[in-house]
């Protein structure tokens, strides 16, 4: 997967990555897909974006998911552009950013892979994933751990920049005193 390019600002991009689309489908359904929480984290001339996105079908079967756009800046030929990489946190990026807050938003796996048809639902008590030709897949799927492994990355990443910042206060009063 590569990247993509256009003449614009970063903000621009921003808000043109997060804006509220809405597609037909075949079957004469309409989707809508809504940001409903952005962050961008990094340089003036790179960074990653991180969005939770809602996606309803004619208004209902609401499906949350996060997405991380890695956001670069090019003056190539002295032509300035702005490019983004897209994709989900089942994609497996190696970025631990991602504000501990959205994990909330999202309900665990409640989406396997960006658009391609496949749901997380609970059934008999028990989650299951299905396509539309009701192929169950199994929790042990690469998938899984790859958005387990995002998720513990940046929790992991939060509880270390708690524990430096209490050891600067813990520092900053052993020195006071």
């Amino acid at each position: 997967m590569g990247w993509m390019y256009q003449r614009c600002t970063r903000k621009q991009l921003i808000a043109e990555l997060t804006e509220t689309v809405e597609w037909p489908l075949p079957n004469g359904k309409v989707v809508k897909r809504v940001c409903l929480a952005k962050t961008f984290k990094g340089a003036p001339w790179k960074g990653t974006l991180y969005a939770v996105f809602e996606r309803k079908i004619d208004g209902k079967d609401a499906d949350r998911y996060i997405m991380i756009f890695l956001l670069q800046y090019t003056n190539h030929q002295n032509d300035p552009m702005w490019g983004y990489k897209d994709m989900d946190e089942d994609s497996g990026p190696y970025s631990d950013g991602c504000p501990v807050k959205y994990f909330d938003m999202v309900p665990w796996y409640s989406r396997l892979f960006s658009g391609c048809g496949l749901s997380r639902k609970m059934s008999n008590g028990k989650w299951a994933t299905t396509y539309e030709d009701k192929t169950n897949i199994s929790e042990d799927h690469p998938t899984w751990q790859y958005a387990a492994d995002f998720r513990a990355r940046c929790r992991a990443r939060l509880e270390e920049r708690r524990k430096r910042r209490l050891a600067g206060v813990m520092l900053k009063e052993a020195k006071t005193c």
